[in-house]
């Protein structure tokens, strides 16, 4: 097989050390320690060491049939060393199902674009290498410092990330907008940045209150090479964008949203713009441009409450309580036992089920539920452009107007799902099944348990979608869990479910 150093364009063979060892696209893995990934299943393991360029088996196939008689000593040790292999076996199979739980994750952007590192609540994002890519096919490691990545089953390719300074950084913008601003620019801004109210047929009067975040792009600055002097932003190389935290009349403090390229003070910000709020919003254009400065020494004032920007939704203390205290996820893991005795909904349940929830969100959220529909429509989008963490973000902010929101419920389990975090889904959807035992449920939780390597649970809950109707992606399935495709009663619930 062959690596590809992208960082320094070098093709590396690496040399296998027999016909039975196969790095693909579709083989388990997990990282065995930085630069070192474990590969294979099913009796063969082996270290893929990208350091020294080698591939070593670490655990190979053993039959312990015996052929004849055997002395009671030999029988002994036999047996002794079959329970050795079979213990070091399971630690192998638990470690090439364990996922991580980073502070931050890999994927791509979108359309496939690019390949991106993203704060797990999507407050910055950086660019890491251009090009397509597709999501699923990435190994990286847990300190970050290699991403590794297929685009042929005979050819693997790798980056080595270096150190980067703690992100994101905050910068002030001298924006002044009584003297860079026209008058009815200045207006927009402030309605916009204290909040607008939007009504269902998008007039800005006597509806829900939206606030829009405030961005500018930034760029490498312009310089005239006769004079030396900063001229403007340089259009042909941008770096990234900027979002805006607080403001007063004569400057504001911004923060690192994104970045192509690194970020710094000097660096131009241009294009100063809100998200738009029922097709309104605020644009100063790219006439104006501001270079960054540091914010050190910055007076307090700017971020005093009257000029910083806050959320037009409070955060769901509920779902934050959920993710920080570890007592939880046990008593969520206890309680769902008990949803495996009871009978799975039927469509007709289900049915009425949805048409009274709806009826009793639409009294719950009254007012607001203008804005309910918006954040939907943003996880909604979300979630089908695979950016699951802003789907998080957009269903918290939905349970922050209804605590009661089943279907936010859902959709969080849902997303966590797809974000491997396993206690968090487990969580919503312990939520979610104390109302009605809806059936693609109990394959959220069974993939779940899945995720955190326990198979008992993980066959059980599987065992139960299936028999309650519940869809199934299989080949997902056993592509997340290639541990456990020879298994008899793996095996026996995929053959029930495609002879449905």
């Amino acid at each position: 097989m062959y690596l590809l150093d992208i960082g320094v364009s070098k093709k590396m063979e690496i040399p296998l050390p027999n016909k039975s060892v196969s790095f693909c696209r579709d083989s388990a893995r997990a990282w065995h320690e930085p630069g070192k990934i474990l590969f294979g299943g099913q009796g063969s393991y082996s270290v893929l060491n990208l350091d020294t360029l080698q591939i070593e088996v670490i655990l190979g196939p053993r039959n312990f049939s015996t052929y004849g008689p055997l002395k009671p000593a030999e029988r002994d040790a036999l047996k002794k060393e079959e329970a050795e292999y079979k213990a070091r076996q399971s630690a192998l199979d638990r470690q090439l199902s364990r996922q991580n739980d980073p502070r931050a994750y890999i994927h791509t952007g979108y359309n496939g674009d690019g390949l991106l590192l993203s704060a797990l609540d999507d407050s910055y994002h950086k660019l890491l290498l251009s090009g397509t890519f597709y999501n699923g096919n990435f190994d990286v490691s847990p300190n970050f410092g290699t991403v590794v990545f297929h685009r042929l089953d005979s050819e693997l390719n790798y980056v080595r990330l270096g150190k980067t300074k703690a992100r994101p950084a905050k910068f002030m913008l001298a924006f002044n907008r009584r003297e860079q601003l026209s008058q009815s620019q200045q207006q927009d801004f402030e309605k916009f940045w204290q909040g607008v109210r939007v009504r269902s047929d998008d007039s800005l009067e006597n509806g829900d209150l939206a606030k829009p975040s405030f961005w500018g792009d930034v760029y490498e600055p312009q310089v005239n090479p006769l004079t030396g002097k900063v001229v403007g932003p340089n259009q042909q190389k941008p770096k990234g964008r900027v979002i805006f935290e607080s403001t007063t009349d004569t400057y504001s403090i911004v923060r690192t949203y994104f970045e192509s390229a690194p970020i710094g003070v000097g660096d131009i910000v241009t294009n100063f713009r809100s998200d738009m709020v029922g097709g309104h919003g605020f644009s100063a254009g790219e006439i104006i441009w501001l270079p960054l400065k540091s914010a050190q020494g910055v007076p307090a004032e700017a971020n005093t409450k009257e000029t910083k920007q806050e959320s037009g939704i409070e955060s769901n203390k509920e779902v934050a309580s959920l993710e920080t205290q570890r007592g939880s996820t046990g008593s969520a893991m206890s309680e769902l036992s008990r949803f495996l005795s009871l009978p799975i909904a039927s469509k007709e349940e289900f049915k009425k089920f949805g048409e009274a929830e709806l009826h009793r969100a639409e009294q719950a959220e009254g007012p607001s539920n203008r804005n309910v529909l918006n954040l939907r429509k943003q996880a909604a989008g979300a979630m089908q452009g695979g950016r699951w963490s802003q789907a998080v973000e957009a269903y918290n902010q939905i349970l922050a107007i209804d605590p009661e929101d089943w279907n936010a419920w859902l959709m969080l389990s849902s997303s966590y799902n797809e974000l491997r975090q396993p206690d968090q889904t487990l969580a919503y959807a312990t939520k979610a099944l104390k109302r009605i035992q809806y059936s693609a449920l109990y394959a959220i939780v069974g993939v779940a348990y899945g995720q955190k390597g326990d198979k008992e649970k993980f066959l059980t809950w599987l065992e139960k979608a299936v028999d309650g109707g519940s869809p199934l992606n299989p080949k997902a399935i056993d592509q997340s869990f290639p541990q456990y495709r020879d298994d008899p009663k793996y095996k026996a619930i995929m053959q029930k479910y495609q002879s449905r």
